[in-house]
């Protein structure tokens, strides 16, 4: 599971270090994640993704975590959804008030 986090790009030192190990992902699922990490934190300003996660297994991309504004939770799902190789994506994303995040 890779998690994004508020204002920091902490987690990508964890992103690498998941692909290091040998887990329960197969290689394909590995380079998926490392490319929808890739999109995410190039279309992403840091305040745009509160607090979101994702999981990659055979294809099928998982997202949870919470957003302040609907649009930043559809244009995350749409653009997890283009990435070459996702077959489906599940939405686990809430939308919740901003004092709630912060």
């Amino acid at each position: 599971m890779i998690t994004l986090i508020h204002k920091t790009r902490r987690w990508l030192p964890q992103l690498r270090e998941s692909l290091r190990r040998k887990d329960a992902q197969t290689k394909r699922d590995r380079q998926l994640t490392l490319k929808i990490a890739n999109a995410l934190e190039m279309a992403l300003k840091p305040n745009e993704a509160e607090s979101l996660s994702f999981y990659v297994r055979e294809g099928s991309v998982t997202v949870f975590g919470t957003t302040c504004q609907p649009a930043n939770r559809a244009f995350v799902l749409e653009l997890v959804r283009r990435v070459p190789g996702v077959r489906e994506v599940n939405d686990y994303i809430r939308t919740v008030a901003y004092e709630e995040v912060f």
